[in-house]
């Protein structure tokens, strides 16, 4: 913890600042960086030291948190939708998209086509869409039940 701490604060913002443009490329890939993401997106916010610390603890505790969730899936009984950019480079929508509708009961998978990793922010009309048909798909559903 002490050596995380110092990193955060003596490096995590210099060495952030020099690699921010090519992470952000990277996380936005293949689409564009929207313009004003460092300051309306919170693009910058990451470069905070108590931001490293909390993404170090996240990394720490992701596959413990993560391995929990799977059994729990069959309990889920409401739709669920799930939104993939198609050219998304960090989570692929073969690998986790599918799976995870495959394993849930009532979900679907959207594919945002040419999107990236970041479609809520570079396709929000699309998004904005989707979560319409989503409402819709759930009113739907809970109008079959009977209390």
């Amino acid at each position: 913890p002490i050596i995380q701490w110092m990193v955060a604060w003596m490096f995590s913002a210099p060495i952030g600042k020099l690699v921010h443009h090519a992470s952000l490329k990277a996380t936005f890939a293949p689409e564009t960086v929207v313009k004003d993401f460092d300051t309306s997106g919170g693009g910058l916010l990451g470069l905070r030291p108590w931001a490293f610390s909390a993404a170090c603890k996240d990394m720490m505790a992701i596959s413990r948190e993560m391995a929990a969730i799977p059994p729990n899936y069959p309990n889920v009984t409401i739709p669920v939708s799930v939104l993939f950019g198609n050219q998304d480079a960090l989570l692929n929508h073969q690998t986790h998209g599918k799976q995870l509708v495959a394993a849930l009961p009532q979900a679907n998978l959207h594919l945002i086509e040419g999107g990236g990793h970041m479609i809520l922010v570079t396709k929000p009309d699309q998004i904005a869409d989707l979560i319409r048909q989503s409402i819709a798909r759930t009113a739907r559903h809970r109008s079959t039940f009977s209390f």
